[in-house]
């Protein structure tokens, strides 16, 4: 009988990505890592295994440590890509009576912040949702804005579901040494450009020219030369569609360099299996 999957991801434990990670690959093993970069470095020295990012969020953009590393490391790919609601809850220690107190990280106490306000709560400031569950369960006076998982594992009562200011959406990458080109829907790539008038604009042109449609750009500062940079891009379509192949090899003609970094399909983390 073989060995589970391993899936490297960003911790800490019940943080969002490894929400993300346990309803994308259910009986995984999962390996959680410190930071994005440390995920990147796991999945290269492991050919077998596979690692889940966060690649950009509906409010707050791109994700600039995932960029970063689909640049660097070129011998891996998006495999898949999950897109989950990001649901914020209140939750205390239930023998709490009364809540003063309010930990989370800085993106969720921004996010609930008209919550927080009209609660007229204070507020604490930890690393992690994950971390301000464990605190809420220490202190009977802290509440956490965290995910429904953070607290269930940590034992907590649900004072209120949906905290949040606005719907928030995460996409999430799985990072492998191949990908999904049959049947993928979208695409990514990084270029490079001539630092000269119109590269930008020879570059779009061979999108355009094809029919294929750009879905994001985004530029990304050259730790190689000051001032110059690098674009990611996503685009509809899969690296062996004709119109997109032949966008590829006008875009190769026109650029310093062209990474595809994979033809994916899309899910939707919601409605996957509960955790």
């Amino acid at each position: 009988m073989g060995s589970a999957l391993r899936v490297h991801v960003l911790g800490p434990s019940w943080s969002f990505s490894h929400e993300a990670a346990l309803k994308l690959f259910e009986k995984a093993e999962i390996s959680l890592n410190r930071t994005i970069s440390e995920v990147f470095r796991s999945v290269a020295s492991d050919e077998q295994s596979v690692g889940v990012v966060p690649i950009e969020n509906s409010l707050q953009g791109p994700v600039n440590e995932t960029v970063d590393g689909l640049a660097e490391y070129e011998q891996i790919f998006v495999k898949e890509e999950g897109v989950m609601k990001v649901n914020l809850v209140l939750a205390k220690n239930p023998k709490s009576e009364k809540l003063t107190h309010i930990a989370s990280n800085p993106y969720a106490l921004s996010q609930a912040s008209s919550f927080i306000a009209k609660n007229k709560f204070e507020v604490i400031s930890v690393p992690s949702t994950s971390q301000a569950a464990e605190v809420a369960a220490r202190e009977s006076e802290v509440g956490a804005i965290c995910s429904e998982l953070a607290a269930r594992h940590y034992g907590l009562e649900i004072v209120a579901r949906h905290v949040e200011d606005r719907e928030s959406y995460t996409r999430f990458f799985v990072l492998a040494h191949s990908d999904s080109p049959i049947g993928a829907k979208k695409s990514t790539l990084i270029m490079n450009l001539e630092h000269k008038p119109g590269a930008l604009f020879r570059a779009l042109e061979a999108f355009a020219k094809n029919d294929v449609n750009l879905l994001m750009i985004y530029s990304r500062p050259l730790r190689s030369s000051r001032w110059e940079y690098y674009f990611y891009l996503d685009f509809e379509g899969s690296r062996i569609e004709h119109k997109v192949n032949k966008a590829l090899e006008e875009l190769t003609r026109v650029t310093q360099r062209v990474l595809v970094k994979g033809s994916y399909s899309s899910k939707n983390i919601n409605e996957l299996f509960k955790t």
